[in-house]
């Protein structure tokens, strides 16, 4: 019996191994995915554009290209441009990247390569065409673990498919002959749950306030709010197995005001000078300049931003280092990193300002011959999340772990909430309210350019420039857990941040707690108030019952009344109709004898007084019928006082059975709650009682 399932099993294994053969042979087209980065610096003229040649062979391309995609990255931020594409046969033969402006620029490229067969693309460097200088560019190109498969299944699918037809057929056979049946698909079991080697980014906050003292901390209420903030944020990160922990300094979290009065020095760029005595040196240029003047406001914490930068008057100073160890004449070593003499630099640099040839290089060693002279003032463009990181820096908050600068940052036209950061980087500029109101998308969004993701154009994705939503693709998170691995300053280390691990999840105890807690409070209020409706109701209840003893009294004695009157009617109604039947009879038979006898009147004397005695008779009658009459309508208006009253008294009955129903559910719901209550009591001691932990660790 054992046989034959396992025979079965492999027969399943061998078709679906067979089909998926076939499909990947005849069907898959396979592709790889690869990249290109091109560095321009600044250049004294606009850049035309740059022009991109795939290596053609003999054979005929190399790079089968379908798809291109290319992102500019400058001081103004990133911008996605549209490449133009010149085809031939289908294929892309080159690729033309529209450029204006001086730079410098940073371009990065992305192509799907269509492929028929394994090719090391590393041998097939591309041609580069910029301002009319040819050069070449190394490429990197890389295929998923799936295409690789597929490839090498299509290079042997000629040994692969004979085989695995000839092992279906022998299990057939096998299947067939210790006994017919049909091949029984079980399906596998599920994949067990995805388990993250975390990647943990610590985070500094720094509220930009000059009335404040730099160091002095936010206080325990704003970092119960961050804490929140922390929560919701890897709630959105963490499929990415990606975690954002504070950053801790002697047992408290580093949520600190940073006062904005203090020059800082920002660097502008660099050069290097090699002397005719061999010694290389490193020229800097540095913008000085007080953060304070850039900011409005009364505490300095407003700014208005458009692309990070502010165009401001700065003093500009050079500083010339070595860069590589230098031996002297006379036998001395001098270190590498040693500051060199002013006027050295200022000598050499002028050296080389008059005898080159590029413009922007002569620019730049004009520069730093003036300014190491002495300080140059000059407008200059400063990025102010740069010149932020450089006053936490200064200020001793040292380049370990991601800064959020709190302030009040507007767009031009106060156009909704903003925020700002650096392309890959640790310094994110955010506004308060951005930062503290949930859903935190907009930090998420910050923190995605801080480790590297640019903006996509899907509405939900958290990377979206509108913020929408909080999605992160599977291939957003690998970029993004690549970087953070290898920024080995965003983690927090024990000697310079503390582990801010075990703080969060004690805030994380202590909110699960404070949670709970408030739960119970409402089941309690619930309780209260179940127990206060319960009692509301009974109260109803008992006037209810006396309104309907109180109207049922009343009802028996309108249908005692009822029943007296209808007797009455019943006794009196015949008899007086009688009565005047004959009555009018015999009115009209001695009326008529009257009438007759008139003139005999003498005569018919007795016949007179008889007449006189039906008139009284009739007079008597007649006062009968119209007292029963009276009577009759007594009584229907005492029938409809009945029907009413029975009304009303049905009606009380109804509202009876509502209240004690209504009773029943609150007692019910009373019991529910005085059970649930020490459930969640005793959840609450279990949360403190982790935080407890956690706080003595």
């Amino acid at each position: 019996m054992q046989t034959k399932e396992l025979m079965k099993y492999l027969l399943l294994i061998a078709v679906v191994l067979l089909v998926a053969t076939a499909t990947i042979t005849y069907v898959w087209e396979s592709s790889a995915e690869g990249t290109f980065i091109i560095h321009l610096p600044e250049a004294p003229e606009p850049y035309g554009g740059i022009l991109l040649k795939p290596p053609v062979t003999s054979e005929g391309p190399i790079y089968r290209i379908t798809g291109v995609t290319v992102t500019v990255v400058s001081s103004d931020g990133v911008t996605e441009v549209t490449p133009e594409l010149t085809y031939t046969d289908g294929v892309i033969e080159s690729i033309y990247i529209p450029i204006g402006g001086t730079g410098p620029y940073t371009i990065e490229g992305r192509y799907v390569v269509k492929e028929e067969k394994i090719i090391d693309y590393s041998k097939y460097p591309w041609d580069v065409y910029v301002g009319g200088e040819k050069l070449t560019m190394p490429i990197e190109a890389s295929r998923n673990i799936a295409s690789e498969i597929a490839l090498r299944i299509k290079e042997n699918h000629i040994y692969i498919i004979p085989a695995l037809l000839l092992l279906t057929a022998g299990l057939t056979a096998g299947i067939y002959l210790t006994r017919p049946g049909g091949v029984v698909y079980q399906q596998a079991p599920a994949a067990a749950g995805k388990k993250c080697k975390w990647c943990r980014v610590c985070l500094i906050f720094l509220k930009i306030d000059s009335r404040k003292k730099t160091g002095e901390y936010l206080g325990d209420e704003y970092v119960r709010k961050l804490m929140k903030v922390f929560t919701r944020l890897n709630k959105l990160w963490e499929k990415c197995c990606i975690r954002f922990v504070p950053c801790i300094k002697e047992g408290k979290v580093i949520a600190q005001y940073l006062n904005p009065d203090k020059e800082v020095s920002i660097p502008l760029g660099d050069g290097s000078i090699t002397t005719p005595k061999g010694k290389k040196i490193k020229v800097t240029l540095y913008a000085k300049i007080n953060l304070k003047k850039l900011f409005k406001g009364d505490g300095h914490n407003e700014i208005e931003l458009e692309g990070g930068e502010v165009k401001t008057k700065v003093k500009i100073v050079a500083k010339g280092t070595l860069d590589k160890a230098y031996k002297t004449p006379d036998g001395r070593t001098i270190p590498e990193g040693t500051e060199v003499p002013s006027d050295e630099v200022s000598k050499e640099a002028d050296a080389i300002a008059k005898n080159t040839k590029e413009e922007a290089k002569k620019k730049f060693f004009e520069l730093a011959r003036d300014a190491s002279k002495g300080e140059v003032k000059k407008e200059r463009k400063i990025n102010i999340a740069k010149a932020l990181q450089e006053l936490a820096t200064q200020s001793g908050y040292g380049e370990e772990c991601v800064k959020i600068f709190i302030l009040e940052l507007k767009r031009p036209g106060g156009r909704g909430e903003y925020g700002y950061a650096l392309i890959p980087g640790r310094t994110v500029i955010m506004k308060e309210r951005g930062l503290l109101e949930p859903p935190t998308y907009l930090l998420a969004h910050e923190l995605g350019h801080s480790l590297s993701l640019e903006h996509v154009q899907e509405r939900t994705n958290v990377m979206n420039p509108e913020v929408n939503g909080g999605d992160i693709t599977k291939k957003q998170c690998g970029k993004a857990y690549d970087n953070c691995k290898k920024d080995g300053l965003k983690h927090p280390k024990e000697d310079k941040c503390g582990n801010g691990e075990d703080c969060l999840r004690k805030y994380e105890a202590l909110a699960k707690a404070e949670e709970l807690e408030e739960e119970v409070q409402h089941l309690k209020s619930e309780y209260r108030r179940a127990l206060k409706d319960k009692k509301d109701l009974e109260k109803e209840k008992g006037e209810v019952e006396k309104t309907k003893k109180e109207e049922e009294a009343l009802l028996k004695a309108l249908l005692r009344e009822e029943r007296a009157i209808k007797k009455k009617e019943e006794g009196h109604r015949r008899e007086p109709q009688r009565f005047k039947d004959w009555v009018k009879k015999q009115l009209e038979k001695y009326q008529s004898k009257l009438k007759s006898h008139e003139k005999k009147l003498n005569k018919y004397k007795k016949l007179a007084e008889k007449s006189s005695y039906a008139r009284k008779r009739v007079k008597e009658y007649k006062g009968k019928i119209a007292r029963t009459k009276a009577l009759m309508k007594v009584y229907e208006k005492r029938k409809a006082a009945v029907e009413e009253q029975r009304i009303k008294v049905e009606k009380l009955k109804q509202r009876l059975e509502e209240i004690k129903e209504r009773i029943g559910k609150l007692g019910d719901r009373a019991k529910e709650l005085k059970k649930a209550i020490p459930a969640k009591e005793k959840e609450v001691k279990e949360w403190k009682r982790k935080a407890g932990k956690l706080k003595r660790k």
